[in-house]
């Protein structure tokens, strides 16, 4: 694609797939607003399966690639892979990854081909050790060596991933925002009228999550949380977004907890704006996190939110964030769900663009990044 004599700069993002978590949304939500007859993505998973948001990549120029899936025995089968790739596209002139076991790999394939190379941390360590955790850290520590520049969504991300040495050196790191269209997140008391008649919670105190059900999301405790607030407050309502591996557990849990006819399973969704209306707050009990977009967009509509300690600090950019230690009784986390009732519900827009998650400032940045890392316009 050419747009008179500048040529298109084909950006290749690596994702495990085109699902809807948290790093796969922060991209979309780039690539919606990016200038296309500058910057176009493609993108490399590691599924056979359909993503959520492939369509949509494909509406909008993108095109997807599927490589075999990397199982830390397999090396030299998954570079033949994503070298063939890159070969027979010469067109695309930086990778972008946010895959972080095999990191190392592709972006070793793309600097083989004279291809600009980052990679980008989403996620910090887990606070609790397993073998997974423990090869994964392995795996990474040789990406500090391959990459040319490492972004992250927090610095504690970027710390826990690249260590303090590469965080500390602008040249080479930047906290790239997990950015969102702020427009869409201004509360409004129609939309929140209209869901909760949707959903049947008129009337009711409702409790949100929207997240993967996975370890990290900590769903089991979430539904602790619930049922022991649910005995004080019958009219209490738990909403849950999202789809993953631990989402059979979890109904199980429920089912045996007699909450089925109180809590409310919604699979994935591509209207988390209008959700959030609904909400009368979050509770977000993670055990790691890098910078949850949820809990940005959450404060953006108004929404309470109690989160556990562990989450980065960077993620309070409002006054509506309530901290809850991990280790603490569950007697507290109630307290800070009922704390929440006397918060008034109002926009706070103003907040998450002076702290700089407005997509469209975010997006521009980026576009001057891409071009400043090729020949472009040199």
């Amino acid at each position: 694609m050419m747009n008179g004599d500048i040529r298109t700069i084909r950006v290749l993002h690596v994702l495990h797939s085109l699902g809807c978590g948290g790093a796969e949304n922060m991209i979309m939500n780039i690539y919606r607003n990016i200038n296309k007859e500058l910057i176009q993505f493609d993108f490399l998973v590691h599924t056979s399966e359909k993503g959520f948001f492939e369509d949509e990549v494909e509406s909008l120029g993108g095109r997807v690639f599927r490589t075999v899936y990397f199982n830390g025995l397999n090396s030299h089968e998954y570079a033949d892979s994503v070298g063939k790739i890159l070969s027979n596209h010469p067109e695309i002139r930086i990778v972008h990854g946010h895959l972080g076991s095999c990191a190392h790999i592709y972006l070793n394939e793309a600097k083989k081909r004279g291809i600009y190379a980052i990679a980008h941390s989403h996620n910090t360590d887990p606070n609790f050790f397993s073998i997974k955790a423990i090869a994964y850290k392995l795996f990474t520590l040789k990406t500090k060596r391959v990459a040319d520049f490492f972004f992250a969504c927090s610095k504690k991300a970027g710390e826990d991933r690249f260590g303090i040495k590469i965080t500390s050196d602008e040249r080479i790191f930047k906290v790239l925002n997990n950015a969102v269209d702020c427009q869409k997140y201004i509360y409004k008391p129609e939309i929140r009228e209209e869901v909760r008649n949707e959903l049947l919670l008129d009337g009711k105190f409702v409790i949100g999550h929207i997240g993967r059900f996975s370890t990290q999301k900590n769903h089991c405790f979430l539904i602790d949380i619930f049922n022991h607030y649910h005995d004080i407050n019958k009219e209490s309502f738990l909403v849950l977004a999202g789809d993953g591996s631990l989402r059979r557990e979890i109904q199980e849990k429920v089912d045996r907890l007699g909450l089925k006819d109180s809590v409310v399973f919604l699979g994935l969704r591509n209207d988390v704006d209008r959700l959030l209306q609904a909400f009368d707050c979050i509770v977000f009990p993670s055990l790691y996190e890098g910078l949850p977009v949820t809990l940005i967009e959450a404060q953006g509509t108004g929404v309470p939110c109690i989160i556990s300690e562990i989450i980065t600090d960077e993620i309070v950019i409002t006054d509506l964030i309530t901290r809850v230690s991990l280790s603490d009784e569950i007697s507290e986390w109630i307290k800070a769900i009922d704390s929440s009732k006397t918060v008034i519900r109002e926009s706070r827009l103003k907040e998450l663009i002076s702290n700089g998650y407005d997509i469209n400032e975010t997006t521009k940045w980026l576009e001057s990044f891409y071009i400043s890392k090729t020949s472009v316009g040199c």
